[in-house]
């Protein structure tokens, strides 16, 4: 038998106990098969971390023959909430991821597939902004070359300057 305490024993526990309502610990360690470890567990956090209480009616452990019966805390119940909300909540993330992507990946397609359509005032306005930038060009390139003149004029003046 194994002596390595199983992932989410807790939970299991308290799912046993939730189903149970009442049980005694010979019950629970023999349905659920519990190694070891899983025994030092059920004494050290479930009962002493007050995830589950036991029943202290004379009647109820006058049945079980003098054994403690067991039942699920207000605080164990409020510890299987959680974990089944976050259980939920992760399955629902996962569900709204691949929706999202499922969205995104057609919408792509879509965009993919259809010609880009532009109106005419859109392209009109397109070609005014062509023709503007070309005329920008144009004076831009008639600036470069009156620089490149005055430079030269300046430097020939500076040669032919008279020197001392």
């Amino acid at each position: 038998m194994s002596t390595k305490i199983r992932k989410n024993i807790h939970i299991q526990i308290l799912k046993y106990a939730q189903k149970h309502r009442e049980f005694t610990s010979g019950q629970i360690m023999k349905d659920l098969n519990f190694n070891q470890n899983e025994k030092d567990l059920w004494v050290g956090e479930l009962i002493y971390g007050k995830l589950l209480v036991y029943n202290t009616r004379k009647t109820e452990i006058t049945k079980t023959g003098g054994e403690t019966i067991w039942t699920i805390s207000i605080e164990g119940r409020f510890r299987l909430l959680e974990y089944q909300q976050l259980r939920q909540a992760k399955i629902f993330g996962i569900i709204a991821i691949i929706f999202s992507l499922t969205v995104v990946i057609v919408t792509a397609l879509i965009q993919l597939r259809h010609p880009i359509s532009i109106q005419e005032q859109q392209f009109r306005e397109f070609e005014n902004i062509a023709s503007e930038a070309k005329i920008l060009n144009l004076k831009i390139d008639l600036i470069d070359k009156n620089q490149t003149e005055i430079i030269n004029t300046i430097q020939t003046f500076i040669k032919n300057f008279p020197r001392e």
